[in-house]
């Protein structure tokens, strides 16, 4: 993670200028799709909110699937999960990837770092530049391990044990990178359950 501490002013930056409105957030909902089967289990959108840069332009769709909405207090946990950003802009994958890299060292300490390196690392180092109507999905599945897709094309298989689904984390650790994000798709997750 250090080779990234030079970009994380400009990530910090970004993600400030795109997420710092809590009024960025909307009531649209089911842009994504309303459930999803992955290795026969069937995942269930839980949360979804409407992401706006500087509570003007809309940017996409964030959206939480679970298997049972109820674990939505266990999201950081060892359950599964797909967190799916749908893109109304086109968006750069090295600016995905030092916000996910910043809220990484936010949300755990330099040992823990240092024992998920090689998986989180798998998963920050694949993001690439995605076009308006793209979609970007972070999903973890036990046994599976830690995954992710553009427009349904595997990027990158980073496997790793239950700690990996500790990555989630980036959008509901203690530390999130928006925390009104993750206040306002846990209460719709909790609605749900």
């Amino acid at each position: 993670m250090n080779k990234r501490h030079s970009f994380r002013l400009s990530g910090l930056i970004f993600a400030a200028i795109l997420f710092s409105n809590t009024s960025a957030w909307s009531q649209e909902s089911n842009r994504l799709e309303p459930s999803l089967s992955i290795e026969g289990r069937t995942l269930k959108l839980c949360g979804e909110v409407t992401l706006r840069a500087l509570g003007l332009f809309k940017f996409g769709y964030g959206g939480l699937y679970l298997a049972d909405c109820n674990d939505y207090t266990r999201v950081t946990g060892n359950v599964a999960k797909q967190w799916s950003v749908l893109l109304t802009r086109n968006a750069k994958g090295s600016k995905l990837s030092d916000i996910a890299d910043e809220a990484l060292e936010d949300n755990f300490n330099e040992q823990q770092l240092a024992a998920l390196d090689s998986t989180f690392s798998c998963i920050t180092d694949a993001y690439r530049d995605a076009a308006k109507g793209s979609q970007v999905d972070v999903r973890y599945i036990p046994g599976t391990g830690l995954q992710l897709l553009q427009d349904q094309e595997l990027l990158a298989d980073c496997g790793g044990g239950a700690g990996a689904a500790e990555y989630f984390r980036i959008w509901f650790g203690e530390k999130p990178f928006n925390k009104s994000l993750k206040k306002r798709i846990l209460e719709q997750a909790s609605t749900r359950s």
